[in-house]
């Protein structure tokens, strides 16, 4: 079989389970600012979401900056993981599942991914509190539930068109990314600059890296393992930015084949991916596609994240904890509209400036509506094609219509649930935790597939590239280190919240 990009002839060799292409050359690598806009964007705007504007917040606000220490830890190894995931997808042109399917089996690991992406993210908490921020910013009109459920569908409906009648699904999420978190950092940085000093950020500051480990005597566990999961993007959100790599052309990707949208042409991706020959050549090529693609993570994904949860966490503290207004949330609404209230209250931008940060909120929280669902649809659709030879024969190997079949499927699934948390009055935060904590599920299993990936699996290479693309002992060791982290986060949680919800 042959990909986009691919040769006339091509041989097969066998790494893990199954077999992979070995074609002659490595694509010309891209230069670093080529790779600015891209999927590292996506990635940043699916990043910054509910745990930025909604849990590390609520943190600062009942807290100050005694945690701050845990975002940017969290972030650092949340960073390493992403870039140790889209190693093999570098020299492979596959994806994470895929590469977890060379060891455990394509089927078993498509389900075990499955279960994990959609057990933390298929619940609306981030879809609930974007609309919620835009629904007061326009008045709460209409009035009611319905109101709100209107403006909910509506968001949906036009995520929908937006991604999946363009030519290449990738392409719009990145430009419809890019406009609106340059235009909400805007308002946040005005925010900020508004409603802190100088004295607070260097407080801030001082306690991230000298304060490791402290934590107040009330701490609320699940609220913390939950910040901890999504500084950043967090679970399977994580394991997509290998799918975005893939279809962008990175390294071995432009083997594979790009997802389109209906508009697109017909398309079947690779089953398999492809590795490279051993030559000195393409080992010097896949480096430099290696180091390209893990600098530009550091800078826009690490760098956009820290910043930003910096800035809600200060303009949290100034407004809420020095104030007293924490003692507000729950009462006159959640941690956003609260805020909202404050900045109209204690800043030089009034009202106005409580209604432009709704609205800055409202275009992350899209931001993050527009990715997650993407990811959703574009792992069930992606695994489900390359795993099963029946699926492809369903869509006559054409992925755009497997992939409009998951878009209506997922439309469908989040109008049932987010009715029914409507309705029930279950608060965003609340579902936004949960799903935060299972995906402290996938943060503890992936680290470990990853140590036999990048080891085992790899040195199946040749051996060139092998050593062209092998990790770093320090990026294996945290690793490791990464399976205890966010293990014990995900146990501590069960303790405090679930094992007490079981036993009663």
């Amino acid at each position: 079989m042959s990909g986009q990009g691919g040769e006339k002839e091509e041989r097969m060799i066998r790494i893990g389970k199954y077999p992979i292409r070995l074609v002659s050359k490595v694509p010309e690598p891209k230069k670093l600012a080529a790779l600015l806009i891209g999927p590292a964007v996506i990635e940043l705007g699916l990043a910054l979401g509910s745990g930025e504007t909604i849990l590390w917040p609520t943190l600062g606000a009942k807290y100050g900056f005694v945690l701050i220490w845990g975002a940017f830890i969290g972030l650092l190894i949340q960073t390493i993981w992403t870039q140790e995931m889209s190693r093999w997808s570098v020299v492979s042109g596959e994806h994470h599942i895929q590469a977890v399917g060379r060891m455990i089996g394509m089927a078993t690991s498509t389900f075990l991914f499955l279960f994990l992406g959609y057990i933390a993210f298929i619940w609306p908490g981030w879809m609930i509190g974007g609309t919620s921020a835009f629904y007061k910013l326009i008045g709460g009109w209409p009035s009611g539930d319905f109101g709100l459920l209107f403006w909910i569908y509506f968001w949906a409906i036009v995520v929908l068109v937006a991604i999946l009648f363009a030519p290449v699904a990738r392409r719009a999420l990145e430009v419809i990314e890019i406009g609106t978190l340059l235009l909400a950092w805007i308002i946040i940085i005005i925010t900020a600059v508004s409603s802190t000093s100088l004295s607070d950020w260097g407080a801030m500051l001082k306690q991230m890296f000298t304060g490791i480990g402290q934590r107040p005597a009330d701490l609320d566990w699940w609220l913390f393992a939950a910040s901890i999961a999504f500084v950043g993007a967090g679970g399977l959100a994580n394991v997509w930015y290998t799918f975005w790599v893939r279809d962008a052309g990175y390294g071995m990707g432009k083997y594979v084949g790009t997802i389109p949208g209906l508009t697109g042409k017909p398309t079947a991706i690779d089953v398999y991916g492809a590795v490279p020959e051993g030559t000195d050549e393409n080992a010097q090529k896949i480096r430099a596609w290696k180091n390209n693609v893990n600098s530009v993570l550091w800078l826009v994904f690490f760098l956009g994240n820290l910043i930003t949860v910096l800035m809600f966490v200060a303009i949290s503290y100034a407004l809420l904890h020095k104030t007293g207004m924490v003692s507000e949330l729950g009462k006159t609404g959640g941690i956003l509209e609260v805020t909202s209230e404050a900045i109209a209250k204690y800043t030089p931008l009034g009202t106005m400036g409580g209604k432009l940060y709704l609205f800055s909120v409202w275009l992350i929280l899209f931001n993050t509506q527009v990715a997650l669902m993407e990811g959703l649809v574009r792992q069930a659709a992606d695994t489900l094609y390359v795993t099963f030879e029946g699926v492809r024969d369903f869509v006559k190997k054409d992925i755009r219509k497997w992939y409009a079949i998951w878009w209506g499927a997922i439309i469908v699934i989040e109008f049932i649930l987010v009715t029914a948390a409507v309705a029930a009055g279950v608060s965003y935060g609340s579902l936004v935790a949960f799903g935060a904590v299972m995906s402290l599920v996938t943060m503890t299993i992936s680290p470990a597939f990853i140590l036999y990936i990048n080891t085992k699996l790899m040195k199946q290479l040749p051996e060139k590239i092998y050593e062209a693309i092998k990790p770093s002992p320090v990026f294996l060791a945290v690793m490791a280190f990464a399976i205890v982290f966010y293990g014990f986060f995900l146990g501590i949680a069960i303790k405090y919240k679930l094992l007490p919800l079981i036993t009663g």
